[in-house]
Order: C-alpha cells, then structure tokens, then sequence
C-alpha cells in the first residue's frame, strides 16, 4: 500500500523473504525480506524492504504468507 520510512518499527525482524501475490500491488510479483510486522486496526501488516532501503507496509493477504485458518469454523453448539 503505502512506502514507510526505512526506519519503521521493524522490532522481532523476520527476515524471510515474501512475495507480493496481488496482481494490482506496484510490487507484484517481487519477492521482497520481510523486515518486521505492524498492526493497525485494520490487522496485521507485513514490513516488505526494496533495494532502496524502502520499506512497505502490505497486508499479508497481499502475500504468499497468508493467514490459514486452522480448526473448527462453526460454533461447535
């Protein structure tokens, strides 16, 4: 979505690399480190890092490294 400044709080680095899955994305397809995560109110944001030093903020939806529900998805009663 939005470019961060390189010094985003980028606390419990992960380094893997991601790749930008959606299509309309300006990084798609690129395959990008993983530099951290941030959440805001609308969930959980992947820090990506281009050759630059930029650093984007993408929803891991976004990604290759979407969230998979695991378990019960119905109440269970």
């Amino acid at each position: 979505m939005f470019a961060t400044a390189p010094n985003a709080a980028t606390a419990n680095a992960d380094t893997q690399l991601v790749r930008v899955t959606h299509p309309f994305h300006p990084l798609y397809p690129r395959q990008l480190p993983c530099v951290g995560k941030r959440y805001n109110r609308h969930g959980e944001r992947l820090l990506l890092q281009t050759e630059d030093a930029t650093v984007w903020s993408v929803p891991p939806q976004w990604t290759d490294r979407r969230c998979h529900v695991v378990g019960n998805l119905t109440g269970g009663g």
